[in-house]
């Protein structure tokens, strides 16, 4: 009884050489090559009490985190999902526990962080990593104000890295709908913010461009239009 015991005891934790700091920093690691990419991105939205048609941007991305979106018009895009940078999560997270588990029957790693910055707005965030390729295939996070989001990735090898493939955001809505909503509008001559409620949006990339050299106009000139 006692080997069974032991096995099912090792199957329920994470080994103990796999401390979660370790793996915040093979992750980090995973993505340390990628300076920039571009990416076309269709997405679906469905948000409770709206009507979006689906749509198409690009996103780019230069290293450490700078982000910029481009659509024809209205755009609603969930931006705490889509701009999530792994290599930055050891500088942002400290990690609580670390347990095995599954998801979409894949053997996963499951992290339950918190901010180091005591001025974050999240409280709490679980990570789901790939214990073999080192990306992150869930990242939710429940707010100080109640609400909750879940990004889901699935990836496609690119140039040599795994980037996002697909990704789907769940979110919920908080008593008070006027709060600052954790994903946002982006339309030109918006103020990029609305009334949060709850719902879904799907993530298609397509066409990636990986290490391109980027200029940091590019993201200078998106700063200063929401100025």
């Amino acid at each position: 009884m006692l080997p069974l015991a032991l096995g099912l005891l090792m199957a329920t934790v994470a080994p103990p050489d796999t401390g979660g700091a370790a793996i915040l920093e093979r992750v980090a690691a995973q993505y340390a090559a990628v300076q920039d990419y571009t990416v076309t991105l269709d997405v679906i939205t469905n948000i409770e009490r709206m009507s979006v048609p689906p749509m198409k941007a690009t996103m780019y991305f230069k290293k450490p985190d700078k982000v910029h979106f481009e659509s024809q018009g209205f755009a609603v895009l969930p931006r705490e999902g889509l701009s999530m940078t792994p290599a930055l999560l050891p500088e942002r997270f400290l990690v609580d526990s670390v347990v095995a588990d599954t998801l979409a029957g894949k053997r996963v790693l499951r992290l339950t962080m918190h901010p180091r910055s005591d001025r974050a707005r999240t409280r709490r965030v679980v990570l789901h990593v790939d214990p073999e390729r080192w990306t992150p295939e869930k990242f939710a996070t429940s707010g100080i104000d109640g609400r909750t989001m879940s990004a889901s990735f699935s990836h496609t090898r690119v140039d040599g890295f795994w980037l996002p493939a697909n990704l789907l955001v769940e979110f919920s809505a908080a008593a008070d709908t006027t709060a600052v909503p954790q994903w946002e509008q982006s339309a030109p001559g918006s103020s990029g913010r609305m009334p949060f409620r709850g719902g879904t949006i799907e993530v298609k990339y397509s066409g990636y461009r990986v290490n391109s050299g980027l200029e940091d106009a590019l993201f200078e000139e998106a700063a200063g239009d929401k100025d």
